[in-house]
């Protein structure tokens, strides 16, 4: 990413304002919180909870700091023969914070390591294109990212309970555009005022990194039924995001951000591996031959 890449009000683009001048418009998550421990059966994952991430809006202020949006997501995994490739599960994510949302179409591939599969390796592309407008102002948004993490089971494998670690990075493009209001005495974004209609305008591109790591627990995974179990899981998270003052030169920086999560996950599906669950074959009876 380059300087010149960024122009002066970099990320004013949301500008959903509130009375006291505090900006927190454009959530943007920075992890999928997705599961990387393959399933061998066939099912469906329904996961709802707070997933790290920053607001767009927040590059446009003096200080900048990680937020956390709610997030549902639901993936599903068919057998090897509806998508050719065994550990490739499909799905989306809906992220909502305050008036905005978006919904998200996520592709994750998955497989385990060892004998006993102790450790998990999951690869997730996301990507969508929203925009937003209101007080005055407006931003279009265009995301894309991949993400790597890794599980691996710290207990012993018990369809009860188990404790998992977890880790992993993202990368996730950003391009936006958008018109707001600014304070052109400080540089900062500004509320529009009744009847303003917003004074400038921003584009801009970058790709942004993010690694995290937690823990979770996992509840009945395994049980042959219906129900493949609960997931309880806690992150923590952090990266970088762009940040900029219009009107001093076109100043920018990639500032840090921390923050944490936590997610409950639901799995449901087949009761059992799909070459189990086919009904056995009866033992072919040798032809008789003729004396």
């Amino acid at each position: 990413m380059t300087r010149h890449s960024l122009l002066p009000a970099l990320l004013a683009l949301p500008a959903l304002l509130a009375a006291n001048g505090c900006l927190s418009a454009g959530p943007m998550t920075a992890m999928t919180m997705t599961n990387a421990l393959p399933e061998r059966r066939p099912g469906v994952e329904v996961g709802a909870g707070l997933t790290p991430g920053y607001f767009l809006s927040d590059g446009l202020k003096d200080e900048s700091r990680g937020t956390a949006h709610s997030q549902v997501s639901v993936m599903a995994q068919g057998p090897k023969r509806w998508l050719g490739i065994e550990g490739l599960s499909v799905g989306a994510r809906t992220v909502v914070r305050e008036d905005q949302s978006y919904v998200e179409p996520m592709v994750r591939w998955r497989t385990a390591l060892g004998a006993e599969e102790r450790v998990g390796l999951a690869v997730v592309g996301y990507g969508t294109h929203t925009r937003w407008s209101g007080e005055g102002a407006s931003y279009r948004v265009t995301r894309a990212g991949a993400e790597a993490n890794v599980d691996v089971r710290a207990t012993p494998a018990n369809h009860w309970v188990e404790l998992h670690l977890l880790g992993g990075a993202s990368l996730t493009y950003i391009g936006a555009d958008g018109s707001y209001c600014a304070n052109h005495d400080t540089g900062w974004a500004k509320g529009c005022e009744t009847g303003q209609t917003a004074d400038t305008t921003a584009r801009y591109g970058g790709a942004y990194p993010t690694v995290f790591t937690g823990v979770a627990l996992d509840l009945g995974r395994g049980l042959e039924s219906v129900f493949h179990g609960i997931r309880l899981a806690l992150v923590g998270a952090g990266g970088t995001m762009p940040s900029a003052r219009a009107g001093h030169g076109g100043a920018h920086e990639d500032r840090p951000w921390f923050f944490g999560g936590g997610l409950v996950e639901l799995r449901l599906g087949a009761k059992r591996v799909e070459d189990e669950a086919a009904p056995d074959q009866p033992t072919p009876v040798p032809a008789k031959t003729a004396p």
